[in-house]
């Protein structure tokens, strides 16, 4: 009966996004990836989606001034295509300078909390 339903799970459940982290004496570095849904809403029907497939991709590094803080840079990007009957695809991406702390580090892991200052794009292809 187990196999079944985890079999079923399985085939519901969203791709989940993965990442990978890497720290070299001060400098730490951070590239993920993913598939999830894209819903964009408050604009006129023709933009206007539910439920859209994406992806998306990011990138982070950071330079440890100390054990605790960082100052860093990143940049995400989530696109999309076949949204809306007036769109061919959609683009948001950003780029921002980040400042990280970690309030707690243990012996294989740490958490981490960002303040980020930086600017967000949204490109748009019209359909002809």
């Amino acid at each position: 009966m187990r196999p079944p339903i985890i079999a079923l799970l399985l085939a519901c459940a969203p791709l989940a996004a993965s990442a990978q982290a890497m720290g070299r004496k001060q400098l730490l570095t951070s590239l993920g990836g993913g598939v999830g849904l894209l819903s964009i809403d408050r604009v006129p029907d023709s933009v206007a989606a539910a439920g859209v497939a994406c992806g998306t991709v990011s990138f982070h590094t950071a330079y440890a001034l100390s054990r605790r803080f960082s100052l860093g840079l990143q940049f995400s990007r989530i696109g999309t295509d076949r949204i809306g009957p007036a769109v061919d695809q959609a683009r948001f991406q950003s780029f921002a300078f980040t400042f990280n702390y970690r309030p707690w580090i243990g012996e294989r892991a740490f958490a981490e909390a960002w303040l980020a200052l930086g600017r967000g794009d949204v490109f748009v292809d019209l359909r002809e």
